[in-house]
């Protein structure tokens, strides 16, 4: 193919001087190798070059030797593959939708709103969607990537969602992809607000993706919290809104009882027999952090005492108290904060449903009897049913409790220690199973940490059999438990 390479060198070296027309009959190029004449073409547009004749340059056209649409720009750019863009791109151009469920996508959205005070995961395109909240009404709003795309969420109100950072009153993005990630908003006025769910990532690279979206709306009926016990209002099963607002510290420290320096107001329920009571706690501000706690018939007396007691920093607070008694009994409910200065506004869900079985140890009416050796459990699943007394250790969290027999003049020894870093298990004795706060142990260990071990000891000075109840436990009230290994031994003196 000689002629192919000496227009090479032309158009690339010399440039190949002026165009001009030409009518050529005595040769082509050939197809394989040679220069095979041919004289049925007529081959146009030759470079007539000083040096070097003429040069064919026929397949040199356009039409001749390359397809426009298969490489060049117009075929390649991001025009022509980028996804259309979206219609409900900003505030101004949000869909409006209601309570149910939809399948979206982001691709094709711009990055409009990036930043804002309470916002999060504000890096990628994002969607608008309004949605209007009736008074008393409790907005849910949860968003999940449908393959990899891992999408955030967060609340606006409709006279700030301007600009390209508005301040966010509440946000979410604490999940991975095909997590589910929920805001909430309760509108605690008189009329219907309109609020804004923008639907984000945190990732700038991102070009959006496809995404599962929840919109709920719960009435939530207020309910007269009481100042005190005494004038405590009292509900039925159900989800209420309320405040600590404008209350005062009425309730402050006692047996079982935690989180108790700021406002606090009371619920009462009451709860029939053989029917266990759940009662949830949610905060509806973002700089709320309130506590729970759950007291009997002695709501207002001292000392005080509670039945159950939760103060789990930013998180949900979540008691169950079982009445296994034969009457119904009335119950109260303590809503409350650690600082003294906090108050603010929640939501608490009320609901009373029959008593499930109990796991073994769950409660002294059933402590799992053992005989010495070593055990590798889990208190995955179990209930803080063991409160403080005197000498017990490590109390705040869910707990399993074991009884063995000890012998005359035996020595008890029994030890514990988390399988992982994660768990940190304490462990006490009790001569009598007493379950709450006011219960009395006989020695408590919870000095090490994890995968420490933490031991307790017990002699029967008596001349009888005495059954003694191992209590695992962990100081931890955030802890869901974890699996330990757990040793006993029987040794009689010599």
């Amino acid at each position: 193919m000689r002629f192919r390479s000496l227009f090479f060198a032309c158009v690339l070296v010399l440039g190949c001087g002026d165009r001009r027309q030409e009518q050529i009959d005595a040769f082509t190029l050939g197809d394989g190798g040679g220069d095979t004449p041919r004289a049925d073409v007529n081959l146009q547009d030759a470079f007539m070059l000083p040096d070097m004749g003429m040069m064919e340059d026929a397949y040199m056209e356009p039409d001749a030797w390359r397809e426009p649409d298969a490489w060049m720009p117009d075929a390649w750019m991001p025009d022509a593959w980028m996804p259309p863009p979206v219609s409900n791109d900003t505030c101004e151009s949000a869909r409006m939708i209601g309570p149910g469920t939809l399948m979206a996508s982001s691709l094709g959205a711009r990055n409009d709103y990036a930043g804002g005070m309470g916002c999060s995961g504000t890096l990628g395109p994002d969607v608008v969607y309004a949605i209007d909240v009736p008074a008393g009404n409790l907005l849910r709003v949860r968003v999940r990537g449908t393959s990899d795309f891992n999408p955030s969420i967060n609340l606006v109100r409709s006279a700030v969602c301007t600009g390209s950072s508005p301040a966010c009153i509440a946000s979410n993005d604490g999940g991975l992809a095909g997590d589910w990630d929920e805001a909430r908003y309760l509108n605690r006025g008189s009329s219907p607000e309109r609020i804004y769910a923008i639907v984000d990532t945190a990732r700038a690279t991102s070009l959006g993706g496809p995404f599962e979206l929840e919109v709920v709306l719960v009435d939530m009926p207020p309910a007269t919290a009481g100042e005190r016990c005494e004038d405590a209002g009292i509900v039925s099963p159900g989800t209420y809104m309320g405040t600590t607002v404008g209350a005062t510290n009425d309730y402050g420290a006692g047996t079982g009882c935690s989180g108790v320096g700021g406002p606090d107001v009371v619920y009462g329920i009451d709860v029939p027999a053989g029917r266990r009571l759940t009662v949830t706690l949610d905060s509806t501000d973002p700089d709320f952090d309130p506590s729970l706690s759950l007291v009997g018939q002695n709501c207002g007396g001292t000392p005080r005492v509670c039945l159950r007691s939760s103060d789990r920093f930013g998180m949900q607070e979540v008691l169950r108290w079982d009445n296994t008694g034969g009457e119904t009994a009335r119950i109260y409910a303590v809503v409350d904060s650690f600082f003294s200065s906090e108050a603010g506004p929640f939501t608490i869900t009320f609901a009373i449903d029959a008593i499930p079985p109990a796991p073994d140890g769950e409660r002294c009416t059933n402590p799992q009897r053992i005989d010495p050796g070593t055990y590798t459990h889990n208190l995955m699943g179990y209930e803080n049913d063991f409160g403080t007394g005197p000498m017990c250790a490590g109390v705040a969290g869910v707990d399993r409790v074991y009884v063995i027999s000890v012998p005359p003049n035996h020595e008890l020894t029994a030890s514990v220690r988390g399988r992982s870093s994660d768990f940190d298990p304490s462990i006490s004795l009790q001569l009598s199973c007493v379950e709450g706060a006011g219960r009395m142990c006989v020695a408590g260990d919870d000095a090490g940490g994890a995968t420490t071990l933490n031991t307790v000891r017990w002699r029967n000075m008596g001349s009888m059999a005495q059954d003694v109840f191992i209590v695992v436990d962990t100081f931890s009230s955030t802890s869901a438990g974890g699996e330990y290994e757990f040793t006993v031994r029987l040794v009689a003196p010599p």
